[in-house]
């Protein structure tokens, strides 16, 4: 989940620098704040399931449907959700939502969502084949029966395990994030995992961008969470991606968003009268 701030129902949103916990909760409180969500639902094929999941979103109390994206070389579609409210849920937390603002990048890790990313047979999905059961609400352990698996994080609220038909749902709150793919006409993962490693942050590439090289049907993408497109938009990550794509001898092909950038989700939100 990220915030989007506006200053009015129909202004720009802005992202916000970075700050304490404490002096971002009470920056946003002075501005009209939305919460936006992307919920990824593991179908791409089925267009008479996704079409009941959009009415569903589309008749939901409270948020507006602002981008619905099919990704079907993934077999994924998201759907990105904005509000003003957030109901109560049990959830491993993450950004402003966490005590300690834990990063949902380093719940990811702990959670073992980036296994197997570096050989290139990513899967999303850390949870063994079922086994054990669902604890008590509120964090008792329970005695392990039917199809639910332990958790390696004891989540901040609920069970600690996760049924293994639905798995791990994790919430939280921090400056919106752009999905952004670059896809690089290529097989050689090595060499598109140093791409994606050198325009990260975390590789000492682009400010605020994290990456890695993912599999695709066309190629590799260099997939990118831009967690402040003022400082790293879109643009500037694409040329880099070209920069050092055409120093490795490789051919970039499209590049998209997955979602919206903030103002549009505040735009949204204004037209759907949040």
């Amino acid at each position: 989940m990220g915030t989007i701030a506006a200053a009015g129902p129909h202004s720009s949103a802005r992202l916000q620098a970075p700050l304490g916990l404490a002096q971002r909760r009470e920056a946003l409180s002075a501005a009209k704040t939305y919460l936006g969500c992307v919920v990824y639902v593991s179908e791409a094929h089925n267009r008479a399931l996704l079409s009941q999941l959009e009415a569903i979103a589309v008749e939901a109390r409270g948020t507006a449907l602002a981008n619905l994206f099919v990704d079907a070389p993934y077999n994924r579609t998201a759907f990105t959700l904005v509000g003003a409210e957030v109901p109560p849920l049990a959830v491993l937390t993450y950004g402003w939502a966490h005590p300690e603002g834990r990063q949902l990048a380093s719940l990811r890790r702990e959670l073992g969502y980036f296994t197997g990313a570096a050989a290139g047979i990513w899967q999303g999905s850390p949870l063994p084949a079922a086994s054990g059961a669902s604890a008590q609400a509120g964090g008792s352990s329970g005695t392990p029966t039917g199809d639910a698996v332990p958790l390696p994080v004891a989540p901040c609220f609920g069970p600690l395990t996760a049924p293994a038909r639905s798995g791990v749902c994790c919430v939280g709150a921090s400056p919106w994030i752009v999905n952004y793919n670059v896809l690089l006409h290529a097989k050689d993962m090595a060499a598109a995992a140093a791409i994606a490693r050198a325009v990260s942050e975390r590789g000492g590439g682009l400010p605020a961008v994290q990456a890695m090289a993912l599999r695709h049907e066309d190629g590799i993408e260099v997939a990118c969470n831009l967690l402040d497109p003022a400082a790293s938009p879109p643009e500037a990550v694409l040329a880099e991606v070209q920069r050092l794509a055409a120093a490795a001898g490789l051919q970039v092909g499209r590049a998209y968003r997955t979602n919206r950038l903030p103002a549009e989700l505040a735009a949204a939100a204004a037209a759907a009268g949040l």
